[in-house]
């Protein structure tokens, strides 16, 4: 199921303050599953207690691949690679700020070591049929998976 689609945007790479983006979420395929991380059950916090898929906010002026790369570390220990990359395309979230939303796959050897990190309840793996099916993952991530794969 996966595959290396369209190409990339450059902008996807660019850092610096002209780049507008508020955060980047990425859709880690290790084989045919998904990494998913179930968020911590707090109230004050976007969908308490659903599956997530790896990402958060930017900071400083890093571009939309290095937010999402390095959400991925801090959340999992999984260091990506832009030859990673399957896809990406930019978003308006539900405050009217761009988001990024990526798919990348890596091998199951440098998957092996992930571990749950500081945030989060658990780690997990999802084929993408089970994560679009789950009623407790994060609504607009399953319609960016949608978007992926309808351009399979």
């Amino acid at each position: 199921m996966v595959h290396s689609g369209d190409e990339i945007p450059s902008i996807a790479f660019e850092a610096g303050a002209h780049i507008r983006f508020v955060g980047a979420k990425v859709a880690v395929f290790v084989g045919s599953e998904i990494i998913c991380l179930l968020r911590d059950d707090i109230p004050t916090i976007p969908w308490p207690g659903h599956w997530d898929v790896l990402g958060g906010g930017r900071e400083e002026d890093e571009s939309p691949w290095a937010c999402a790369a390095r959400e991925a570390e801090e959340e999992c220990g999984l260091e990506l690679e832009p030859s990673d990359l399957l896809w990406a395309r930019q978003y308006v979230n539900s405050r009217g700020k761009n988001v990024w939303f990526f798919v990348a796959s890596v091998p199951v050897e440098r998957a092996a070591s992930i571990s749950l990190r500081d945030e989060g309840k658990a780690l997990g793996r999802m084929t993408p049929d089970a994560y679009l099916s789950h009623e407790m993952a994060v609504p607009q991530f399953q319609q960016r998976l949608v978007d992926w794969i309808a351009g399979l």
